[in-house]
């Protein structure tokens, strides 16, 4: 009976956790000559309105379709639905902390900075 009910405890459906969005992702597994389509409905039949390039980083997925197949994002022009299995959920880095290395160049009166591993 202990053992039925563990199975059960097991099997019952536990609340899911919910990725919080907006977040940002990146496309994946899309050929260098290839484009992600970007569609009018999460449907892959659905009218095309966009492209992203392959190589396509910062993606803003606004909120995913019920099936989680499917996420919203900006095309500029409005929204449109894409395939999420092509896109990697990206962490953001610290807004606080300055990415090393890191280059800045002017033109007047001609200056630049780095910031390097181990200073300026």
């Amino acid at each position: 009976m202990i053992r039925l009910a563990m199975i059960c405890l097991c099997l019952s459906a536990a609340p899911a956790v919910a990725e919080p969005f907006p977040a940002t992702y990146e496309v994946r597994d899309v050929a260098a000559n290839d484009v992600l389509n970007i569609r009018a409905q999460p449907r892959a039949d659905a009218a095309l309105i966009a492209t992203l390039p392959p190589f396509a980083i910062n993606i803003e997925v606004l909120e995913t379709s019920e099936d989680r197949r499917w996420g919203l994002v900006s095309t500029g022009e409005g929204n449109g639905w894409v395939s999420m299995r092509y896109l990697n959920h990206t962490i953001w880095p610290d807004p606080y902390t300055v990415p090393r290395p890191l280059t800045c160049l002017g033109t007047e009166p001609f200056w630049s900075v780095a910031l390097l591993p181990r200073g300026a």
